[in-house]
């Protein structure tokens, strides 16, 4: 079960389906504000939230990931922007 508090409570559907599907990334424009945060599901599954900035806040609602051989995402934002 994933703490519902992970920001500020949250939207309830969008905890019900990151809770189903455990997906590796989760992205979330328009947050107002830019918060990066992993949370932990059943099991010891993981999920990375990506919460972007409003448009108006450049870098902050811009987010680069990239695929590693074994399976991993990792955010490279910083090392490119």
């Amino acid at each position: 079960m994933f703490d519902p508090n992970w920001y500020g409570g949250g939207n309830e559907y969008a905890i019900i389906i990151v809770e189903e599907l455990q997906p590796k990334l989760v992205l979330c424009g328009h947050a107002h504000k830019r918060y990066r945060r992993s949370v932990f599901g059943s099991q010891e599954k993981s999920s990375y939230l990506c919460f972007l900035g409003k448009i108006t806040q450049g870098k902050d609602a811009i987010a680069v990931f990239q695929g590693t051989p074994d399976g991993q995402i990792i955010e490279v934002t910083d090392t490119i922007l």
